[in-house]
């Protein structure tokens, strides 16, 4: 009888037996593989927060001094002043697929001055619209440099390129 087992044959479908002598070798290396995937995430994840922290300056608890209404629309146009002189200032950088790296450093700086603002200037709401308004234009700003950086920024560097070829050609 036993002899009859070995030679039925086996559907291809049939779920094939572990060899359970491998059992520990298996364990460790889902062990192994498991430590890698969730060290890697958990680095990319800590990054992207770290990250983002660096990248949203927070609010000041309390404002240095209110400013007059005044005051906060000179204020505010100058912010917006240095917002727009940089948005033009992009296409100058080179090579243009840094310039989403140049704004990201200015932004920074910029959004820390636009904090300081906005908690001197919360007296009304006439005040805090004025400078959401200023928030939502800089991450459209954002959107735009990172687009030109990516997207257009490669293309003005190959034109940059051969401009220059055919300037040294003409000579």
């Amino acid at each position: 009888m036993h002899a009859s087992l070995k030679e039925m044959p086996v559907p291809d479908d049939a779920p094939r037996v572990r060899n359970a002598r491998y059992r520990p070798f298996r364990a460790v290396a889902l062990g192994a593989y498991l430590v890698v995937v969730l060290t890697f995430s958990g680095l990319v994840i800590f990054s992207v927060v770290r990250s983002v922290l660096d990248m949203t300056p927070r609010q000041p608890l309390t404002a240095i001094e209110p400013l007059t209404a005044q005051q906060c629309a000179v204020r505010a146009q100058q912010l917006y002043e240095q917002l727009e002189a940089r948005r033009q200032g992009l296409s100058s950088v080179q090579p243009a697929a840094e310039a989403s790296l140049r704004w990201t450093a200015f932004r920074v700086a910029w959004v820390n001055g636009l904090r300081q603002a906005q908690s001197s200037c919360a007296d009304d709401s006439l005040r805090r619209d004025v400078f959401s308004r200023l928030e939502t234009l800089e991450n459209l700003y954002t959107t735009s440099a990172v687009q030109y950086s990516g997207e257009m920024g490669p293309a003005v560097d190959a034109f940059r390129r051969a401009l220059s070829r055919l300037r040294e050609g003409a000579r």
